[in-house]
């Protein structure tokens, strides 16, 4: 969202309407890396979420916050290696 919150209505208006889908429905494998620091999401939501994707998992990095630099490289890390 930035900094100086241009984006806040852009944001809201994507989580308030409907997508379309319903997140039980996507079928391809998802990775949802997630700092436990996290105070704009919360990591207790993100294991919410986990539960309606049919095939996802967590990467869990202990102590991160959000869009923390070393959640890039640890993403690609484990892409790479699966």
């Amino acid at each position: 969202m930035g900094g100086d919150l241009r984006n806040i209505g852009q944001e809201a208006k994507l989580q308030g309407l409907p997508w379309g889908f319903e997140l039980s429905e996507v079928r391809c494998p998802v990775v949802l890396l997630h700092g436990t620091a996290d105070s704009e999401v919360p990591y207790g939501a993100m294991k919410e979420t986990v539960k309606y994707l049919p095939d996802a998992r967590i990467i869990t990095l202990a102590g991160e916050e959000h869009a923390s630099p070393a959640i890039e490289a640890r993403l690609m890390e484990e892409l790479l290696r699966t």
